[in-house]
């Protein structure tokens, strides 16, 4: 398994560096998104200030407060749906860029904004779908979170309002409590990382085979389980590699970035290469996904990369 797993890594390597306006294309995604998060936290800060504003002007009475709170309601279910809508848009856009380094795989076509813009238009519905169901999976496993998380805070705080010496009842009480609120935190972590993992295994599913959204979703979670061992293996290895180039490249020009005066010209380099490795790394390990599920599923033809890719790195 890991020898094959090296495997992967050697093609995905050098598959990723011959095709950078793949990472280029990511990259210039990846900085649209923050422009959009900044112009939703400036309304909501000019919000915040007008909603003062109202107080200081016409005081605090039940009308203001209560025009404030309708405000600040529909800012939040604002706030919810905007950032979903980006998360659907980001996701659609990946798999686009998915089933394009899938075509780079199988085919000889070139990389370019054509190709990653018509497959993000051919995947369109079915990738928000596969989104959205996995969106609405994980919001309903944080409402069950925050609701058990508040009746154990409640609990907390109606046993410390007693205001009398803890009893044996109240401590054993408060154990339980505390040990219910650390297991559904424990459950709730591990849930959403498995939420995670079956999403991207169901995406790369759903453009290996080219099969509609609710396919891709149950074979997602049946290859998930077939083939946890080695998926398992890619992840901390990617793990691995990412922690080696944050501690051994971006920690050390960050330090840089605290000098007086030239430390912000070392702060904008850092920014660049983090945005540069993590880009790099996102791409990579989307191939080498999809060269482990290809293989696994029979859709790639690992013999023959290993011919293109592995043969001309001998030579050289």
């Amino acid at each position: 398994m890991i020898d094959k797993l090296i495997k992967y890594f050697k093609i995905s390597f050098k598959f990723t560096n011959e095709n950078w306006i793949i990472i280029l294309i990511y990259l210039l995604v990846s900085l649209v998104v923050p422009i959009f998060i900044f112009l939703l936290i400036g309304l909501n800060v000019i919000l915040a200030l007008l909603s003062i504003g109202l107080i200081s002007n016409f005081g605090s009475d039940p009308l203001n407060i209560g025009i404030i709170a309708v405000v600040g309601f529909f800012v939040i279910i604002f706030d919810i749906l905007f950032f979903s809508a980006i998360i659907l848009f980001f996701s659609a856009v990946f798999t686009g860029i998915r089933a394009s380094i899938k075509e780079l795989i199988k085919t000889e076509v070139k990389p370019n904004f054509d190709l990653v813009f018509n497959n993000f238009k051919y995947f369109l519905k079915r990738s928000l779908k596969l989104s959205f169901s996995f969106l609405v999976i994980k919001l309903g496993l944080l409402l069950i979170f925050l609701t058990i998380e508040g009746f154990v805070a409640g609990v907390f705080f109606f046993l410390r309002s007693l205001g009398e010496a803890p009893s044996i009842i109240s401590i054993i009480v408060g154990l339980i409590i505390g040990l219910l609120g650390f297991i559904t935190y424990l459950i709730f972590i591990i849930a959403i990382v498995y939420m995670s993992f079956w999403k991207k295994t169901s995406d790369t599913q759903m453009v290996l085979e080219d099969s509609e959204w609710n396919e891709a979703f149950f074979k997602g979670r049946t290859t998930l389980h077939e083939n946890w061992k080695i998926i398992l293996l890619e992840y901390f290895a990617i793990v691995i590699i990412t922690m080696v180039i944050m501690y051994g490249i971006q920690m050390p020009i960050a330090m840089l970035s605290m000098i007086p005066i030239i430390g912000v010209l070392f702060g904008m380099i850092s920014w660049i290469v983090q945005m540069t490795w993590t880009t790099y790394i996102a791409i990579f390990d989307t191939v080498v996904y999809l060269l482990i599920l290809g293989d696994i599923n029979k859709k790639i033809n690992l013999e023959k990369l290993e011919n293109k890719y592995l043969q001309e790195t001998k030579e050289n």
